[in-house]
């Protein structure tokens, strides 16, 4: 079975109890994207793929998928497979047999519709993904197949006769008189020539409701009679074709759900001016401009809200960015949306930037300062030891670190020297992050560590930038003394 999300062999983690989703609000990003989707679509993202093959094969189909405009292709793929789910639904729900029968042969005609559009559209294009490869491949296979073939004629046979039915329906003195009659062509068709002017989906009037009435049941009675081999066939067509559907396009259409979501998602961002990219991969450095977080742009729609975006800069050697500055200064929102950087990397999507390049991660991990629980019993301090000893017992090299405002309860020594041994710690297991803190004094604890900071501008006002630059230099309590007038100078001369 061939998946476009996932390669042979190589898995997925499940990562719905990781707390990144929730620190770096992608839970929200998540319900966004997915909204319209359901449940089953959503889930998709958070499932993390395990190593960088796997990355490369996501990213690379969602790449084609979008450079060979193929979106529109797989959107009627998929409404085509949700008819033919919809009709194995109202094939089970029915009473009447052949009414169960008619409802199997119009899941098949979808599915089978389903599989020659895409043929169609991918058999003429060059794939360079190893996913649009192996579909292509599976899609050739499957329909030189004499199973295939088989189910396609008698699908298409038994299709053409049932729209070829007519019916004259006369109804004089209280008596309603049913007889066949003959049509030049499909009955929707016949409505569209009729009535030219209508804009609305018509249907056939007998799907209103799933179980027949007494007057279709003997509009059945009548076609039974004279068309019994068509009706002796269509029972034969069920037994032979019970087993018609192929796993792999059962799954292609689940899977497909997980791109098409986010490219829909992605254009409506983008019509509000808000910019992605693919990233690209570079294995010593992390560079990106134009950075922003997602969730808070998801957010903007409605509140309208600017969103700032900043750039990055992260070469060989450095490994830990150490971000101080003033408080409400965004520092979190930059920590979050550098999270976020990786993770739809990561994911093989399109990444919130205008232009992103960085290394492959093993794994994201976070730890972002939360309110003391008064249901564990323990203090504040003693709940982020104890959430991050798991964190830093489980890491493997080249996970990429997110740690917000640790050990804010602490004395400012202790918070200094626990600071140290965690940044120690992730620098020696090769890892690279960010660590949102009020201590400058950490950016010089060990090697590989960018002193940066959030700015302020003249006025002393936040600017929801950030710049590289060394902790002596952040002006941020400074600033506020002057902000609020609560120099020593001033107050001495309120008080002369």
């Amino acid at each position: 079975m061939i998946s476009v999300l996932n390669p042979v062999n190589h898995n997925t983690v499940d990562g719905k109890e990781l707390s990144l989703f929730q620190d770096l609000n992608i839970d929200q990003i998540i319900d966004f994207i997915a909204q319209d989707w359901g449940d089953e679509t959503k889930e998709l993202f958070y499932q993390l793929p395990g190593d960088y093959e796997n990355e490369k094969y996501r990213k690379d189909f969602y790449g084609e998928l979008l450079s060979l405009d193929l979106t529109d292709v797989f959107d009627e793929y998929l409404k085509l497979m949700q008819f033919r789910s919809i009709c194995a639904k109202n094939a089970d729900e029915v009473e009447e047999k052949l009414q169960k029968q008619i409802w199997f042969l119009r899941e098949t005609d979808a599915y089978v519709t389903a599989i020659e559009k895409l043929s169609a559209a991918l058999s003429d294009k060059d794939f360079s993904s190893e996913a649009f490869l192996l579909l292509k491949g599976k899609l050739r296979e499957y329909k030189s197949s004499t199973h295939y073939g088989d189910l396609l004629e008698a699908c298409r046979k038994y299709m053409a006769k049932l729209k070829g039915f007519r019916l004259t329906l006369d109804y004089e003195n209280d008596r309603i008189t049913l007889s066949e009659s003959k049509g030049k062509y499909e009955y929707e068709n016949q409505l569209k020539e009729l009535f030219p002017k209508s804009d609305y989906a018509i249907k056939s009037p007998f799907v209103s409701d799933l179980n027949m009435s007494y007057l279709e049941n003997r509009v059945i009675d009548m076609f039974k009679k004279k068309n019994k081999d068509f009706f002796l066939d269509i029972s034969a067509y069920n037994k032979v074709f019970k087993d018609y559907l192929d796993e792999t396009f059962l799954l292609l259409g689940k899977e497909i759900k997980y791109y098409l979501s986010f490219y829909k998602f992605m254009k409506k961002m983008e019509a509000k001016n808000f910019s992605f990219c693919r990233s690209t991969l570079d294995r010593s450095n992390i560079n990106a401009e134009g950075l922003y977080d997602l969730a808070l742009a998801c957010l903007s729609l409605e509140s309208g809200k600017e969103v700032v975006d900043n750039d990055i800069n992260m070469f060989e050697g450095e490994k830990f960015l150490i971000l101080t500055g003033p408080n409400q200064g965004g520092k979190t929102t930059f920590a979050r949306s550098l999270g976020q950087l990786v993770y739809f990397s990561k994911m093989g999507l399109y990444v919130p930037a205008k232009a992103a390049s960085l290394p492959s991660f093993e794994s994201i991990l976070t730890h972002f300062s939360v309110e003391e629980s008064v249901e564990s019993g323990k203090g504040k301090l003693m709940d982020e030891l104890s959430r991050l000893k798991p964190m830093m017992e489980d890491t493997k090299s080249s996970a990429f670190v997110v740690i917000n405002e640790l050990f804010t309860t602490a004395a400012n020594y202790d918070a200094v020297e626990m600071g140290k041994k965690v940044l120690q710690f992730f620098t020696a297991k090769d890892c690279r992050g960010i660590y949102v803190t009020h201590l400058g004094e950490l950016s010089s604890c060990c090697e590989g560590l960018v002193s940066m900071r959030a700015l302020l501008d003249e006025g002393k006002k936040q600017t929801f930038k950030v710049a590289r630059g060394d902790y002596e230099d952040f002006t941020g309590p400074n600033g506020l003394v002057e902000k609020y007038g609560l120099s020593y100078e001033k107050i001495m001369d309120r008080l002369a």
